[in-house]
């Protein structure tokens, strides 16, 4: 019957013919429109990691004060999401077409703030002297009440290098008690401002319980304490470590000053099993 009447065959063939968003022409469309999502999210990737690394965590506190992970995140949503989604509502006969991706756009844009925000109040903005050790306090864990009670050259929350102080412990033994049920509540002594000193007055104890750097042989590869040691050949060292959120460093002190000379990425203890 079609062959007798062509015209209505060819209509038939018109009503059967798929109209899918998903042909093959349609889905290069989402290829490209989805690659240039993803160039444009890369570059700005690249942009907003430079500040990242080099000014809210400069060397090398990026991976010890967890700023790989959030960076992570950041990247994920930046460069993922958006170019994804792109790729699944881009459909050139859409009538809502540039509303769907003003949307996109939108919710890109608030998650890339809220995920800068978030990096932002995780760097680290002081390095705290206690007892032994080093201590990162990050933005978030500075109350600003309890942060009034500090010594005026430390009541500011600086950005860039963290700012190095001492929190001394109390000699009272209510108080000693009190940071004890603090620290219950995860308020340690590196959070509570009120018993922070100018980190001079640290700087006796740093030279009464800093470790000798051939001790750090014992927890990194002789090679790996060789090299990062190398700059500071002939100079007398020692070290005091450095707890981080997640990896823990090595600061290489003066041994009769007790002065900072740098920090460095070497484990300073062996790591827990």
């Amino acid at each position: 019957m079609f062959m007798q009447f062509p015209q209505i065959a060819n209509s038939v063939v018109d009503i059967e013919r798929p109209t899918s968003s998903w042909t093959n022409a349609r889905l290069l469309d989402r290829f490209k429109a989805a690659g240039i999502h993803l160039l444009i999210s890369a570059i700005a990737a690249f942009v907003i990691t430079i500040p990242i690394v080099l000014w809210l965590y400069p060397s090398p506190f990026f991976e010890a004060a967890g700023g790989l992970n959030l960076l992570g995140i950041i990247l994920g949503i930046d460069v993922v999401l958006g170019p994804t989604l792109t790729f699944l509502v881009f459909n050139k006969a859409k009538n809502s077409l540039k509303f769907d991706l003003k949307v996109i756009g939108l919710i890109q844009i608030l998650a890339l703030l809220y995920g800068l925000y978030a990096t932002a109040a995780s760097r680290p903005v002081y390095m705290t002297y206690v007892v032994d050790r080093f201590e990162m306090v990050s933005a978030a864990e500075v109350d600003p009440d309890e942060l009034q009670k500090a010594p005026k050259e430390i009541q500011t929350v600086r950005w860039g290098h963290p700012q190095l102080s001492y929190a001394e412990q109390p000699t009272s033994e209510d108080e000693r008690s009190t940071i004890i049920f603090s620290s219950i509540n995860g308020v340690d002594l590196n959070r509570l401002f009120r018993y922070y000193k100018p980190f001079e007055l640290a700087k006796p104890k740093i030279v009464e319980r800093a470790k000798p750097v051939a001790a750090l042989k014992n927890f990194n590869t002789a090679v790996t304490v060789d090299r990062a040691l190398h700059a500071f050949a002939g100079q007398e060292l020692a070290f005091v470590p450095l707890q981080g959120r997640k990896r823990d460093l090595t600061v290489l002190v003066n041994p009769k000053t007790g002065a900072l000379v740098k920090v460095v990425d070497l484990r300073p203890w062996a790591d827990p099993k």
